[in-house]
């Protein structure tokens, strides 16, 4: 999804842009989901595009996505949260955005600065002391 690319660019500005596209195609492409739903979907895409814009968060399980060990694990357990009937219709549209949120980082190549960031943290890198 184009939103999730544009909002890990930082471009908080065109994100916004695409945050009220993806709304509109939501609701045209899935008549049949509930209303409650596609309030869940938009609803975990602005928060995750907030916690973005406002910073580092240790607690926030966007900053926390740094690997792909984390990102396999929090995963599937997002995806079943997703799926549980238990849930409400908002619930599973919220957990649904995230589940699509970790495909796409799932799918993603590494930028060059999270390269490079993994480069300087190699141990034989760091000086012995």
């Amino acid at each position: 999804m184009r939103f999730f690319s544009t909002m890990n660019e930082r471009r908080f500005s065109d994100a916004e842009k695409l945050l009220k596209s993806v709304r509109r195609s939501l609701k045209r492409a899935k008549p049949d989901v509930n209303s409650e739903w596609i309030e869940g979907y938009i609803h975990a895409l602005n928060g995750m595009m907030t916690l973005l814009k406002s910073g580092e968060d240790p607690y926030s399980l966007i900053h926390s996505l740094d690997c792909k060990e984390k990102i396999e694990k929090y995963s599937g357990e997002i995806s079943r949260h997703a799926e549980n009937p238990i849930h409400t219709d908002f619930d599973r549209g919220f957990f649904s955005a995230w589940s699509d949120y970790m495909q796409y980082l799932r799918k993603r190549k590494p930028s060059r600065k999270a390269k490079q960031q993994r480069i300087s943290q190699r141990p034989e890198d760091k000086p012995q002391e």
